[in-house]
């Protein structure tokens, strides 16, 4: 398993209960909010070829257990990808097997909608080691959330480790981008420990008196540049709140209308932390205001509360697929209703 992988199946232990459907009754976004954005068709020249978004329930990290799910997640490090900066691309062969097996899965089962995969890779802190070392780095940041993970991360703001994040995704988009099954793949060129880019544990560790806001903000920038290589395949973007200090508190806000604008259905917004408590927020408002195709990963077993909660949650937001873990003691049927409710969302 990859770094990514063990950190989210060690923040992820524990079984879910079986409960029924909540579905009505929801304030968290409302559906009144505009599904289409404001800003127009504004995408990539791509935009009419461009693969299917993932629907549905998604197994966060593996297989599904069920046929009828119609997607998952490979987590693989950057370094699992490319072992140095601007080196040869590796067919890592985990993912090269989840190729083969959906392609095998799809001829097996043509009557229901193709299964796909998204690949969850880019943080900083998976990078390979030359990169960690870029601008004196790797530089120790620590997520202080259980479990309390830390990493070493390169100095993400400079154009040398830009440089090389944009060949690592010029040279995985060469490979991925024909290649029907893979569908969605993550930004997260200034992401840390996992990929989720606007996250920013502390910067005290960040090379003191280098590091700054304005270079972090033009961080978010670069990633959008080195990220128009991928011409058919979905990009993904987990929004938190841009805790930076020093930083604005909207800057995911405006940065996702700055993304939509770039990317147009291209791209696909998300929140990693979908919980039953999960509440009305400026930043969920904007995720479903921008419209769809919009994604969400449910929350760690401590903050989860009860799924079917989350779940309604999320399909009130617009979303058209929730990636799960622990899911075997959620009754299919509880699990085959909120997939309807997924798959009937505008996508």
């Amino acid at each position: 398993m990859s770094r990514r992988e063990l950190l989210a199946l060690a923040a992820r232990a524990g079984v879910t209960a079986a409960a029924a459907p909540v579905i009505a009754g929801l304030s968290s976004c409302a559906r009144s909010l505009p599904l289409t954005t404001s800003t127009g068709p504004v995408g990539s020249p791509a935009t009419a070829t461009l693969k299917p978004p993932l629907q549905g329930f998604l197994d966060e990290a593996t297989t599904p257990l069920y046929d009828w799910m119609l997607g998952y997640v490979r987590n693989l490090d950057w370094s699992e990808l490319q072992a140095s900066a601007g080196g040869p691309i590796i067919m890592n062969s985990r993912l090269v097997s989840d190729i083969e097996e959906v392609r095998a899965f799809n001829a097996a089962h043509p009557s229901q909608a193709p299964r796909g995969i998204k690949l969850r890779t880019g943080a900083a802190g998976g990078a390979p080691n030359d990169v960690k070392a870029i601008g004196g780095g790797p530089f120790k940041v620590t997520d202080p959330g259980p479990p309390r993970i830390s990493a070493g991360v390169g100095a993400f703001w400079l154009v040398e480790y830009q440089t090389a994040y944009a060949d690592f995704q010029d040279k995985l988009a060469a490979w991925l981008d024909p290649i029907p099954e893979v569908r969605e793949v993550t930004m997260a060129l200034p992401a840390l420990i996992y990929e989720e880019p606007f996250t920013r544990y502390s910067t005290n560790a960040l090379a003191p008196g280098k590091w700054t806001v304005s270079l972090d903000e033009q961080s978010f920038t670069a990633m959008l540049t080195a990220h128009q290589v991928w011409k058919s395949t979905r990009q993904d973007l987990a929004y938190t709140v841009y805790n930076a200090p020093g930083g604005s508190n909207d800057f995911q806000l405006t940065f996702l209308t700055t993304a939509r604008k770039a990317f147009g259905p291209q791209l696909v917004n998300g929140n990693n932390a979908l919980n039953a408590n999960s509440k009305d927020s400026p930043l969920y408002r904007a995720i479903t205001s921008a419209g769809p195709p919009i994604y969400f990963q449910e929350a760690g077993s401590l903050r989860l509360g009860s799924p079917p909660a989350a779940y309604a949650i999320g399909v009130a937001c617009g979303a058209n697929a929730i990636e799960i873990q622990k899911y075997a003691g959620i009754a299919q049927s509880v699990l085959l209703e909120y997939q309807r409710e997924l798959l009937a969302n505008p996508a």
